[in-house]
């Protein structure tokens, strides 16, 4: 009988091994088919160095008004120029980086291919991540911020000029417009990514949608212009917005560049809001949808490195903060950016030395930042 009782835990002890055994073997096939499967979508993005020059020439429309009416009125176009190409065409300005902070320009393309190489930037903000404070700022740039643009590497027409930050996308590629916005605030830009904003509907809609406030008179202007609508965008706080809806609300509501940028912001953390509450099956479905509609410098395994350091970090339950560049009058802050006509075009003059301090020490805590020369010039234009 004892024999019996051993034979039986002997047996039990096997089939156990034998289970366990199938289970890890189960977890491990399952695992690597998600790793291979997670690879076939990394592979379908398009890799761009994001160097693009155009034969033809800059057509950015510009914003059809800006929210504030405060304007420069006369402006020193000839000591504008100098103070812009001193600030940022410095070759030995000290650009701030961190190896513990990760900034990438995440860029809205309207286009329908999502290539770097066609369309227009129509949302850009700066992404910045960092994994010792464990903060994730965004950070919207208003696309009529006047700058100075270095495109010296356009093989046929190498030059430098004076626009706005969405010329410097148009007239360079995205390269170009990180290399424009780096010098402007004295901040490395690891990286972009461009989605065309066309993939975003797909995107939300496999989260299940996103939660946004809708102003009624945000729901009125697009109950008029928007076709189909007739009276049926929801408005109110806490409304479920479908993908099309969302996409709607963040380009087509009234307003100018400032209220637009403010808009986008507010939808992509909605959408990691909707990311953070989905199951990993609606993740893995959402990801599905965005791989041919980006374009990115970023290699397979620069990929993989972020994707493995975002679980094992915990990226998605860093604390969030919002900015905006420049600062507009009527704002909490001291004003960095006044509405003038420069050229024949309405631009934002932008105090760059101050909203580089601003912008340095919201991402990384600190900042070293001095104005001199013909840059102060920037300044005394807000005194």
């Amino acid at each position: 009988m004892k024999r019996i009782g051993v034979f039986v835990r002997s047996l039990a002890r096997r089939r156990w091994r034998t289970a366990l055994l199938a289970v890890i073997l189960c977890l491990t096939l399952t695992a690597s088919g998600g790793w291979i499967y997670y690879r076939s979508l990394n592979a379908r993005m398009r890799r761009d160095d994001g160097w693009y020059f155009p034969m033809a020439a800059d057509d950015e429309p510009e914003e059809t008004g800006h929210a504030s009416e405060t304007d420069l009125g006369h402006v020193d176009e000839a000591r504008l120029e100098r103070a812009l190409k001193e600030w940022a065409g410095d070759p030995d300005a000290e650009i701030r980086e961190d190896r513990s902070v990760l900034n990438i320009l995440l860029c809205g393309v309207d286009t329908q291919t999502g290539d770097a190489r066609g369309g227009r930037a129509d949302a850009v903000l700066l992404v910045s991540i960092n994994k010792r404070k464990r903060t994730v700022t965004l950070t919207s740039i208003l696309r009529d911020s006047y700058c100075y643009i270095d495109l010296s590497r356009d093989p046929g027409n190498p030059r430098a000029e004076l626009g706005r930050v969405a010329s410097a996308y148009s007239l360079g590629g995205p390269a170009t417009l990180m290399e424009t916005l780096s010098a402007a605030y004295r901040i490395r830009i690891d990286d972009y990514v461009c989605v065309d904003l066309n993939s975003f509907p797909r995107l939300i809609d496999a989260l299940g949608g996103v939660t946004l406030d809708v102003r009624p008179d945000e729901a009125d202007y697009i109950n008029r212009t928007v076709a189909g609508m007739k009276g049926r965008f929801p408005r109110g706080a806490d409304v479920k917005l479908t993908g099309q809806q969302a996409l709607i609300y963040s380009r087509v509501s009234p307003g100018s560049d400032e209220t637009r940028a403010a808009r986008q912001q507010r939808l992509i953390l909605a959408i990691l809001d909707s990311a953070r509450q989905s199951s990993p099956g609606q993740i893995l479905k959402a990801l599905e949808k965005v791989p041919r509609y980006v374009s990115t410098d970023l290699t397979e395994e620069d990929v993989d490195t972020l994707v493995k350091d975002a679980f094992m970090q915990g990226w998605l339950s860093y604390s969030a903060a919002q900015l905006r560049t420049p600062v507009l009058p009527g704002e909490a802050e001291e004003a960095t950016g006044l509405s003038a006509v420069v050229g024949g075009r309405r631009v934002w003059i932008v105090d760059y030395p101050q909203e580089a301090k601003r912008l340095q020490e919201a991402i990384y805590g600190r900042t070293d930042v001095e104005d001199s020369g013909e840059a102060a010039y920037l300044t005394e234009l807000f005194g």
